[in-house]
């Protein structure tokens, strides 16, 4: 079933070409959220293994070269933002002195948001 709705989400993103990010973001998300309440609803999680998350790969991959997006290059892009931005939050949380691991979640997710909202400006 989520096979098929995917696939069903994947021709009309393609297809629709606009707008990119959230035609992909809300495919993606609708994907893993499907197969979470799905593993969820069955008791177990080994379900979602190295096969589904190559399909999805494989998926995005399709999409960026059906958007005239080089795939290898905006993984690589979306690493280097991660890692200016994880290191802006250890940064931050020296600057506290704490480490990331003293930080609750929500303390963690504030470092991110101000370290996401610094580079946008």
């Amino acid at each position: 079933m989520l096979r098929a709705r995917f696939n069903d989400e994947l021709k009309a993103a393609m297809k629709a070409k606009d707008p990119r990010a959230v035609s992909t973001v809300r495919l993606i998300l609708a994907a893993l959220k499907d197969r979470d309440i799905a593993a969820r609803s069955r008791g177990i999680t080994e379900g979602i293994g190295d096969d589904e998350i190559g399909d999805l790969l494989f998926a995005i991959a399709n999409i960026a070269r059906k958007l005239d997006v080089n795939a290898e290059e905006a993984l690589q892009s979306a690493n280097r933002k991660f890692t200016r931005r994880f290191t802006a939050m250890e940064s931050r949380a020296r600057g506290e002195d704490k480490n990331l691991d003293q930080l609750t979640l929500e303390q963690m997710d504030a470092l991110w948001d101000e370290a996401k909202a610094a580079e946008r400006s």
